[in-house]
């Protein structure tokens, strides 16, 4: 990893550096808070509607379905959850409210201080609408994705403790997927981190779409799960701290090759 950039959680200051080209396919901040089914009712869905369309004017409801793995296969789980969704007219920004969370995500992220202002907005809407008490989790979560060059190149744009099995010559034998999850605990907060190599057609997450080719993912949730006052100043704050933390991590990984092919400046 780069030797200037010292530890990836020290207090010293990260500036962000713009990537026209990022690697970053979905970024998805959300938090939850004990049951508020009057916030999706009918009477306080008008009110959404209204706060929401000047920039997400498109509505639509989905069900989310549970399933559960048994012996004896892959079996619905609980009763759908409704979820009400509100797009950008070019569909690649969305907000997701339920009866337990509201959530931001975008395929067309450009700064940190955009997506987060755009969070906390979201949040004063849902405390206006519906005053939840508390929250029981709030995070940040960045999905990056290689494919073709990228992949191709990955060795020069990924540090090297990061590159696994997929860095070795192993020949006759190929790897097919290499996949590896850290758990990092911090002061405020945690981690959840995984990276590695899926097969075409594979997927993390169900949100995000598959690619009909290799791939190698490196994908980061910064969170807290404590109970908090729903006050969405603090709660936006919070979300900037973890974003900060996300990108130390992504900075961590990241050559300055990569920042270079990224567009950006080294």
């Amino acid at each position: 990893m780069p030797s200037h950039f010292g530890s990836a959680f020290s207090t010293d200051p990260v500036e962000e550096v713009y990537l026209p080209r990022a690697p970053l396919v979905m970024a998805l901040a959300q938090v939850r808070f004990p049951q508020c089914p009057e916030l999706i009712d009918e009477d306080h869905l008008g009110q959404l509607r209204d706060r929401f369309k000047a920039r997400y004017p498109i509505l639509r409801e989905d069900k989310a379905v549970g399933f559960l793995v048994s012996a004896g296969g892959v079996v619905e789980g609980p009763p759908a959850e409704r979820i009400i969704r509100f797009n950008d007219k070019a569909e690649t920004w969305q907000v997701s409210v339920g009866q337990s969370f509201i959530a931001l995500n975008t395929s067309t992220y450009s700064t940190r201080d955009d997506f987060c202002t755009r969070f906390e907005e979201i949040v004063t809407v849902a405390a206006d609408v519906a005053s939840p008490p508390i929250f029981d989790r709030v995070g940040i979560r960045y999905i990056n994705r290689f494919t073709g060059d990228g992949l191709a190149e990955l060795g020069s744009l990924i540090a090297e403790p990061f590159l696994g099995l997929t860095s070795v010559d192993l020949t006759p034998a190929s790897v097919v997927q290499s996949f590896t999850q850290t758990i990092l605990h911090l002061l405020g907060g945690e981690i959840t981190a995984r990276w590695g190599l899926l097969p075409a057609g594979a997927v993390l997450d169900p949100a995000l779409a598959p690619v009909d080719t290799r791939s190698w993912i490196l994908d980061v949730d910064v969170y807290q799960e404590r109970k908090g006052d729903f006050v969405a100043a603090e709660i936006g704050r919070q979300t900037r701290q973890y974003a900060d933390i996300a990108y130390r991590f992504f900075r961590m990984a990241a050559t300055d090759n990569l920042l270079r092919h990224a567009g950006g400046q080294a």
